[in-house]
């Protein structure tokens, strides 16, 4: 298996996985650039990681926790605000590459 891991890493990485990759890290340099979009620049670089490098990793749920700031009509609020500003033009690159 892990010989397929890494074929199958390989594969994605020269066919778009870089390219995708790479617009995470730029996009998340940038979200460091304000003060308000630093705590997003990390997650924006872990999304990097796994867009650079996707099989073989694990994605584990977590319950809800009221206790966390995104959950609940806040969360739903920050959501809006990230699919405006952001969520729709990264969508399209990721279509964009995979569409030859």
């Amino acid at each position: 298996m892990p010989l397929i891991r890494l074929i199958l890493n390989l594969l994605w990485f020269f066919t778009g996985g870089f390219l995708t990759g790479l617009t995470w890290l730029i996009g998340g340099l940038l979200l460091l650039l304000t003060v308000v979009g630093a705590p997003w620049a990390f997650s924006a670089w872990r999304i990097a990681s796994y867009s650079f490098w996707p099989f073989g990793r694990e994605v584990v749920w977590r319950e809800p926790d009221a206790s966390v700031i995104g959950v609940g009509c806040l969360g739903v609020g920050m959501n809006i605000v990230w699919l405006i500003l952001a969520g729709w033009y990264i969508a399209i690159g990721h279509i964009l590459v995979a569409v030859p």
